[in-house]
């Protein structure tokens, strides 16, 4: 305790205690300490005094309860609530002493001795005995002299004689000395050890016995404690002790929850929560992150010992929580595994509670036997239970009456779980076996594809009823549980399944015949419906080689994006099972992988299908959240050797089993072999390669098989009429030839609406493939495309056809022997080279259409002297953007040796493979100048080739950069180099798209040339069976060198083959479309017409029927380029083959002239060119490189490796040539040159421009207004001011032009001249707002040209309304209609709406001639003054305005827009009497001249006017005049005279006064002043004057005996003067009437 805390504790003892000083030292440290007690009038805080008072009180009733329920035992007991005792015990029981000390100042054992308690207090079947103590009974060896940190253990052993008689507990005492350092200035510098949790030090905060955090203070209904106060007062910082290490988090005000607190409070408790974050936390830490802190206001000045609550029921302290309504609620989670019990329940209910009677609390103790859980039963896991608290009255605190049972709600929680927490359940051992594709597809309910239906086994005939056990419902005698089989064709037809018409189910009791119609079922599994092409990571790989998939072990779920589903699988270390409603029996072990583990409800809410306990997940068993009907296909290519088993020794078979529901089929060669159809339970296949048998049986609960249905691969081909060549396996039993291969399609479908399972194992057998893959410029698959691979070299050389095939949907074919004798055979490459080929051409021997490819591809075959390791390069892939990328499958022999040094020649064995862990990495030689074989020269690298390589440099130990690049290859989602073990009973790995090129690789160069060295693989084993545990101290380098591997006569076996990625560009035209200043515009329409759909008249060309186009866009702004369209549309035509377009504007956005320019477009092999015509014709062509090739993307993207493509520069060449022949053609077009850098800011697609002398605007595109156009793409080699990384391998591609490498992007860009634009506006102003919403109608006559010709017709018209406080809503589609001689009528809506906003309207006329002259006169009158304006012209007090539309220089218009504005002006005076009060409902009437002749102002303007008094109409009213209105005055007296007109004169006549005054007899003129603003002017007949004051107008009325003021405004002082000098003229007569008589 220090600073203000010890300052306000002084305070208090001498306001209690009546001194001035403390006294009552017991010991030197004590003193010590109360010598910082200095007593002062310090301005310490009320609050802070308050808190400690409260604690002080806390403090003692804490006490008090210890002392009245303490169990038997030894305690040191403090000497007073002044004196707390030296030695305290914590929260677990655990006697403690802490001394503040320091190096300089340690504690010695005398002094120890001094400190330690002198009396101890052993309580015995409650009675207490105090017990003077012996400092000799304390046993302090292991302190020591003396210490000044750490933590020391001294004993107390008390004398058995000393002991209470009957005390038979141990009579020793352990207690832990903690040193707490402290710096001169008694500052703590070192923190005590404390054991693992969460601390809240130094705070006004205290924790009880129980643990719970309490906050007192003090506080009054006048001063009570606000929330902001309450925030201010709780502790920042939290200390979290974790394995005895303290970590200080910064608590963020924004944690803690004080909902349950309100605003303010002054009296009552109140419970907060103190919410950590888990980023927050230390590493680790798994205990709670909640932490509650009740809020105890106290109401009590006086310090009276009591806790002011109302009268009720409180279970203070326990698992009990009561809503707003009252009700008490106990709420816990439990699964159906384990459950709830009613013992486990009365366990965790309250054993006490407070009754609060007349302010006063009484304590009551709960005897279970008063809980009634009846409603409960003996356990359960889910849902809500009520259970009743029934308290005998004589337990009740007397005079209380408590009117029924207490009920307890007792709900069970649906348990969450955090996707942190479930990250840490995904397996990491997941695989996705190559040669192996899974689709997935998520179909809706109730479909049907022809005859089948998705409808949950209810189906009109069998083939969709399910043949479980349906006898109980006794609808039909389906009662059999085995498969339909001959649901579908003995083949594939298109690689997909088709309904057999008039198939037999062949089961007993069917009603009908089955299928009925042929149906293809390619909808299913095409694409038609939503899914994921090539997931990925469902499968493991057990002990034995096998994959499999079991969903009664692992729950499966594809991982889910914003956009649908991702094309990984999240497999967790638990199943799911579910409980379906209405079943009895729970589904165990669920396969549904459009449903991930954490949903969301309909209502929003979050939930999980798993929750967390003890570090294990555990179902809820909820069956919300299930996709019902969906479907999958996986295909596998396989090798059959050895016989149809794994190894020559043929101990393992090849199998394919399978287990599930509904619909199995599965081919091999396109030949039905497992035929498991129909909607049923879980039904069992397998196939035995070793044999060729295929058994498809239900499984019974013993493990037994019922239904067998036993058939042969060789009888299976045969009813499919196949031919092929079969081995006799013996027995009578045949299988396939050895070296043969196969491709094993399964198809199945959940069509039933229940449970869903799936088992999967095989054992295939894996071997490296290489591949054509076909992918447009942004990678999509390409299917249909044809090759041929040929030895040789050159386009007319055809030595053998080794290889040919058509892509398949996603992109690839596999390469496959062609020669004669190898049918059914994989290409091997390296049996090519044996054979002798070295030089071989790729041949795309047909495109598909609306594509442009590489017809043929050199490519060469490479093998490594040393290894005999074979694979395919493209060594000029450059001019191609053919890519051959390599790709190796490693085997590592069954024992292994360790390379690294500490255990070099260490054997590792398979089983020791097996149970650690093998991995590759791929590493890279950075230093050229060291030896190859010195490991400083090389550096690990991860990633891939399409998001780039990255390489680990840090210093210090090499296998730890190693084991970086290892893990951040598995969390960065790149593809997994780790070893498994293969069919054929090795740990095997194969590696795509090794980067650089593979020629430099360790593996293929010979010992002679292992200097040029720049790529190798390295070899690891790691002890640890987790991806986790490994780290450098548990793992080594394996020696793969071939040369020590045969020495031990063990080989690493590596096994090349390649994918050859192959583009094609897909064709396409972008069209934007602006207007004469460049700005782009949208919803204009542009048709493609082929050259047969077009004719040329008068040197113009038209399509023949606008109706008939190839293809037709409309430009949005919401395309996939904004406001760019492009062809082909992808809805009338997807493609753009090769041929000759017209490209022709059909229609212009509205307001804009159709540009009448046809653009000629060439489509051929080499590309889309677009003619841009002549100058000034509107039509230019933009180029620009667009997105680097897929095939090519790893030199460009963010890549470590080799960033070859990074910079770029390109030009244009133009030329006249309609053969487009670019042979002297010319560079053109602006800018000149660009230079461009992949993934610069502002980039568009992947390359934006730097800023160059040519291309200062940064332009991503090169523009020409003439001829046709080409671009040419070079590698720039230019700083530009953007550095590489380090090491980084830039290749030096020279001057070669490098344009086949891009996708090159042609834009026509069209311009539109505007029309000639005329809109009209309406806008009324009015102060007053009292102008309401009207119609105003305007006449309009318009022509054009010199002789003024009519506009007739119908012309589109859009109308625009604004109101105040709005978004301007605009109405197209409408129009107008002109007639003969140009006239028409237009309204318009303006004025102030109900809401007092104000409405304006404008019309805008489109698509008018140029030159367009217009005449628009307002036809609407009334009392406003008008004006009319446009932007050359603005007319006061008109309704008409004419003129002309003018285009300027800049493309702009002028007297295009016309606006009207119609003011309403008022005029406001008070009317008062002479004392200035209002005076209400006086009449007048106003009066307006409206003479235009100057020279009748004056006859008219001064005569009286004659008015009838009752009606205000004017009598005989004179020429010139008319009556405006009558108004009276308000409560206030004030009068407004409303809609007056600019420039008018207007007379005002008193109709009416009030009551008891005199009419006024004179007449008032307004009129418009010097400031153009309306005031009274002269005064007509000597009315009541005017007086002018603070800015208002106030007319006097009188009454009979007042004398009046008259006159003018302005006049009022003359006439108090004159009143003056008549009263001295009679003054003055009658004094001199007094001297007359006098004389």
């Amino acid at each position: 305790m220090k600073g203000k805390s010890k300052k306000t504790f002084a305070i208090l003892i001498s306001a209690i205690m009546g001194i001035s000083s403390l006294s009552m030292d017991t010991s030197p440290l004590m003193a010590k300490e109360r010598e910082q007690y200095v007593l002062t009038e310090d301005n310490h805080s009320k609050t802070e005094h308050s808190n400690w008072l409260q604690s002080i009180r806390t403090f003692n009733k804490e006490r008090q309860n210890d002392q009245e329920q303490r169990e038997d035992g030894i305690y040191f007991d403090p000497p007073s609530f002044l004196e707390p005792s030296p030695i305290v015990k914590d929260e677990f029981g655990i006697w403690r002493y802490q001394a503040s000390v320091s190096q300089e100042a340690p504690l010695i054992q005398e002094q120890l001795l001094a400190e330690l308690p002198v009396q101890a207090t052993i309580v015995l079947n409650g009675q207490e005995y105090g017990i003077d103590l012996d400092p000799s009974w304390w046993d302090l060896s292991l302190f020591g002299p003396s210490q000044y940190e750490g933590e020391y253990k001294i004993v107390l052993n008390i004398p058995m004689e000393s002991l209470p008689e009957g005390y038979a507990q141990e009579p020793k005492v352990e207690v832990f000395v903690q040193m707490r350092q402290e710096d001169p200035q008694g500052d703590p510098i070192d923190p005590i050890t404390k054991e693992d949790g969460i601390y809240l030090e130094g705070t006004h905060l205290v924790q009880e016995g129980n643990g719970t955090w309490r906050y007192p203070f003090l506080a009054s209904e006048e001063e009570p404690l606000f929330k902001e106060q309450l925030l201010d007062e709780l502790p920042v910082q939290v200390t979290i002790v974790l394995n005895g290490q303290e970590h200080k988090i910064a608590i963020d005000p924004l944690w803690w929850d004080l909902s349950a607190f309100g605003s303010s409070q002054f009296e009552g408790e109140y419970r907060i929560v103190l919410n950590i974050p888990l980023q927050s936390l230390p590493e680790g830490y798994e205990d709670q992150s909640e932490i509650a802190v009740v809020v105890q206001i106290t109401k009590d000045e006086n310090l009276e010992d009591k806790v002011l609550k109302e009268d009720g029921i409180y279970f203070d302290g326990s698992n009990l929580v009561q809503d707003e309504k009252g009700v008490w609620k106990y709420q816990t989670k439990a699964t159906q595994e384990a459950p709830l019990s009613q013992d486990q329940l009365l366990n965790e209910l309250p054993i006490q509670l407070a009754i609060v009677f007349n302010g006063q609390e009484h304590k009551v103790v709960i005897d279970p036997l008063w809980w009634d859980l009846s409603a409960f039963g003996q356990s359960q896991y889910e849902g809500e239970y009520k259970i009743v608290l029934n308290i005998p009255t004589e337990s009740l605190p007397e005079g209380y009456d408590l009117t029924k049972p207490i009920e307890v709600l007792v709900q069970f929680e649906q348990a969450t779980i955090t996707e942190e927490q479930l990250q840490a359940h995904e397996l990491k051992t997941t695989v996705s076996p190559r040669g192996t594709t899974i689709d997935l597809f998520n179909y809706p309910d109730n479909l049907e594809v022809g005859q089948f239906e998705f409808n949950g086994g209810g189906g009109s005939i069998d083939a969709n009823k399910w043949t479980g056990i349906l006898g109980e419902k006794g609808d039909r005698p389906l009662n059999q549980k085995r498969a339909m089989q001959n649901l579908v064709q003995p083949t594939l037809d298109d690689g997909y399944p088709h309904l057999l018409a008039n198939g037999n189910p062949n089961l007993f009791g069917l009603t009908t015949t089955g299928i009925t119609q042929e149906t293809s079922l390619a909808p299913l599994f095409d694409g038609t419906y939503p899914g994921v092409r090539g997931a990925q990571g469902l499968l493991q790989v057990d002990q034995q080689g096998y994959f499999y998939y079991n969903s009664k072990q692992n729950y499966a779920t594809l991982e889910k994006t914003e956009n649908g589903y991702g094309n990984r699988f999240k497999v967790y270390d638990t199943p799911r099972n579910v409980k379906f409603s209405g079943v009895s029996a729970n589904g165990q072990g669920q396969f549904f992988p459009f449903n991930p583990a954490i949903y969301k409800t309909k209502n929003g809410e979050t939930k999980s299908i798993f929750e967390e306990k003890d570090g294990k997940l555990e179902n809820t068993t909820t069956d919300e959240n299930i996709t019902y009907h969906f479907g999958v296909h996986m295909s596998t290519r396989f090798i059959h050797e050895n016989g149809g088993y794994t190894d020559s020794n043929q101990t393992t078979p090849v199998t394919y089993e399978f287990s599930g529901d509904d619909d199995v089929w599965v081919f091999i060669d396109g030949v039905l072999v497992g035929d498991v159809g129909g909607i049923h339970d879980a039904i069992s296949l397998e196939i035995d390669f070793a044999t060729g048998n295929v058994v498809v049986f239900s499984k019974q609960a013993d493990g037994s098989r019922e239904k067998e249905v036993k058939t042969t691969l060789k009888d299976c081909y045969g009813r499919a009429n196949k031919t092929i060549k079969w081995v006799e396996a013996g027995n009578g039993q045949y299988t396939f030839e050895n070296n043969s291969y196969h491709t094993l399609d399964f198809f199945y479908l959940e069509r039933g609406k229940g449970a869903s399972n799936m088992q999967l194992k095989y054992n295939l057998l894996e071997v490296p493939e290489s591949s054509i893959i076909k992918q447009d410029q942004i990678g999509q698959a390409v299917p249909g495309a044809e090759f041929e691979l040929w030895s040789g070299k050159g386009q007319e050389q055809k030595d053998t056809l080794l290889a040919k095939g058509t892509t398949n949907h996603d992109g690839t074919f596999i390469l496959m022997d062609a020669r004669v004798g190898h049918e059914n055979k994989i290409l091997s490459l390296k049996e090519l080279y044996e054979d002798g080929f070295r030089e071989l051409t790729l041949r795309e021997t047909k495109i598909p259409v609306g594509y442009r490819g590489q017809v043929n591809v050199p490519l060469k075959l490479m093998e490594n002297s040393e290894t005999k390791g074979v694979t395919l390069v493209n060594e000029d892939p450059w001019s191609t953007g053919v890519y051959a990328s390599p790709k190796v499958r490693t085997e590592i022999p069954p024992t292994a040796y360790i390379y690294t040094a500490d255990q070099k020649g260490k054997p590792v064995t398979l089983e020791e493979q097996k149970n650690g862990i093998v991995f590759a990495v791929l590493q890279k030689r950075v230093h050229q100048d060291k030896p190859y074989d010195d490991p400083s020269a090389w550096v690990p690298i991860y990633g891939d080739r399409e998001h780039g390589w990255h390489m680990i440099q840090t210093p210090g130990n090499v296998l730890e950069d190693v084991v970086l690049a290892f893990k951040k290859q598995i969390d960065q989602g790149y593809q997994s180099q780790i070893f498994s073990l293969s069919a054929n009973g090795v740990m095997a790995v194969e590696i795509d798209d090794l980067p650089g090129d593979v020629q430099t690789y360790y593996s293929m160069l010979p010992n002679e040339q292992k200097y040029k060295t720049e790529y190798a693989l390295g070899y690891y084993y790691s002890s640890s069976p987790t991806i986790d545990g490994v780290d450098h101290t548990n793992t080594w380098r394996l020696d793969s060198d071939a040369a020590l591997a045969q020495s031990n006569g063990q080989n690493f076996g590596r096994f090349f083959a390649t994918h050859i990625l192959v583009p094609n560009i897909k064709n396409t035209l972008y069209v934007q479309k602006t207007d004469e200043n460049g700005n782009l515009l949208v919803d204009a329409q542009f048709s493609l017409y082929t050259q047969d759909q077009v004719k040329e008249e008068n040197g113009v060309i038209q399509p023949i029927d606008p109706a008939i186009a190839y293809d037709t866009i409309t430009i949005q702004q919401d395309g996939v380029i904004e406001n760019v369209g492009s062809f082909p549309s992808g809805s009338k035509n997807t493609i753009l083959k090769e041929g000759t377009y017209y490209l022709i504007e059909d229609r212009a956005p509205d307001g804009y002239i159709r540009n009448p320019h046809a653009t000629k477009i060439i489509v051929n092999s080499q590309g889309v060119y677009a003619n841009a015509g002549k100058e000034q014709d509107g039509i230019v062509v933009a180029r620009g490189v667009g997105g680097v090739l897929k095939s090519m993307s790893q030199f460009a993207t963010e890549d470590e490796i080799n960033k070859t493509l990074s910079s770029i520069r390109a030009n244009m060449e133009i030329t006249d040539s309609e053969q487009l022949d670019f042979t002297h053609a010319k560079l053109g077009g602006s800018p000149k040159e660009m230079h461009l850098e992949y993934n610069v800011d502002d980039r568009v697609l992947q390359y934006g421009a730097i800023e160059t002398e040519d291309n200062p605007n940064r332009e991503i595109q090169i523009q020409t207004d003439t001829g046709w156009s080409k671009l040419n793409i070079y590698q720039c080699l230019e700083n530009h001011g953007i550095e590489a990384p380090d090491h980084s391998s830039i290749e030096n591609l020279g001057n070669k032009e490098i344009t086949n490498l891009f996708s090159n992007t042609v834009t026509v860009i069209v311009e539109n001249e505007q029309t000639n634009p005329l809109s009209i506006e309406k806008i009324v102003e009015d102060v007053q707002h009292t102008a309401k919403v009207q119609p105003y109608t305007f006449d309009v006559q318009l022509s054009y040209g010199p002789n003024q010709t009519p506009v007739s017709g119908t012309y589109p018209i859009t109308i625009t309304t604004k109101t105040e406080g709005q978004n301007p809503v605009v109405e197209t589609g409408k129009s107008i209609q002109f007639d003969s001689e140009g006239k028409a009528s237009v309204e318009l809506q303006a004025g102030w709406n109900e809401q007092g906003q104000n409405v304006l309207q404008k019309v805008a006329i489109i698509n008018l001639p140029l030159g367009i002259q217009y005449t628009i006169a307002e036809t609407t009158s009334g009392q406003f003054t008008t004006k009319v304006k446009s932007d050359t012209q603005s007319q006061m007090n008109a309704n008409t305005i004419s003129g002309m539309v003018e285009k300027t220089e800049d493309h702009k218009f002028k007297n295009s827009e016309i606006t009207f504005i119609n003011t309403y002006t008022h005029f406001e005076f008070i009317k008062v009497n002479k004392e200035g009060n209002p005076l209400q409902d006086v009449l007048f009437g106003l009066y307006e001249f409206d003479c235009q002749d100057p020279n009748h102002n004056d006859t008219h303007h001064d005569q009286l006017l004659k008015v009838d008094l009752k009606t205000g109409d004017l009598i005989d009213p004179p020429p010139f005049w008319k009556k405006v209105g009558t108004f009276s005055s308000d409560a206030q007296g004030k009068v407004t005279l409303s809609n007056l007109v600019e420039g008018k004169k207007y007379r005002l006549v008193e109709l009416k006064t009030a009551p008891g005054y005199i009419l006024a007899q004179g007449q008032w003129t307004i009129q418009e002043n010097q400031d153009q603003q309306f005031a009274f002017g002269q005064s007509i007949g000597n009315p009541p004057a005017v007086e002018f004051k603070e800015g208002k107008n106030y007319l006097y009325n009188y009454k009979p005996h007042e004398l009046p003021l008259t006159g003018d405004q302005g006049n009022t002082s003359f006439m108090i003067w004159g009143t003056a000098l008549m009263f001295f003229a009679v003054v003055l007569w009658m004094i001199s009437q007094k001297r007359r008589v006098t004389k």
